[in-house]
């Protein structure tokens, strides 16, 4: 007796997929609206306590920054750029689409440098190579929520032409 495995639809997105996308969505709002991104030791030497600074702290501060990159980012550009991340995604899992899933995962992309660009700010290289480590839970999270999504648009741009 032979016994066949069923295949599966090519018109339907595996769960673990959507999933993928979903965590990256999630994580990428999480990190907007709550937690920490930026540690700030105190300096006793200048009489300033220790700070720590969320998304919506660092739009305040970045203001009156001289990066235009960075005073965008967190004024307004980062909800943008999520959020038509999140629009393409969900349009990648509807149409099953090569070309929206490879725009889905193009602006992840540029979502993901350009938030390295804003968190660098006005510093040098060295400088922001130097602050890494008062990163905190916010700024991983966009990074994996990023990451995520970009992984979801790779495996489902692979996945459509098949």
């Amino acid at each position: 007796m032979t016994t066949t495995t069923p295949r599966r639809s090519a018109t339907r997105t595996p769960a673990a997929l959507i999933a993928l996308a979903v965590a990256g969505s999630v994580l990428s709002i999480i990190s907007l609206i709550g937690p920490t991104w930026l540690f700030s030791p105190a300096q006793p030497a200048n009489n300033v306590p220790e700070m720590s600074f969320s998304f919506g702290d660092l739009a305040d501060l970045s203001g009156n920054s001289p990066s235009t990159v960075q005073s965008s980012y967190f004024g307004w550009l980062a909800w943008v750029l999520v959020v038509a991340t999140i629009v393409l995604a969900v349009a990648a899992i509807l149409s099953r689409s090569t070309l929206i899933a490879a725009a889905e995962g193009i602006l992840a992309l540029v979502t993901l440098v350009v938030t390295i660009f804003a968190v660098k700010g006005p510093l040098t290289w060295g400088g922001f190579y130097d602050t890494l480590p008062n990163m905190r839970i916010g700024g991983y999270l966009i990074i994996v929520g990023l990451l995520g999504i970009i992984a979801h648009a790779v495996v489902m741009a692979r996945s459509s032409r098949t």
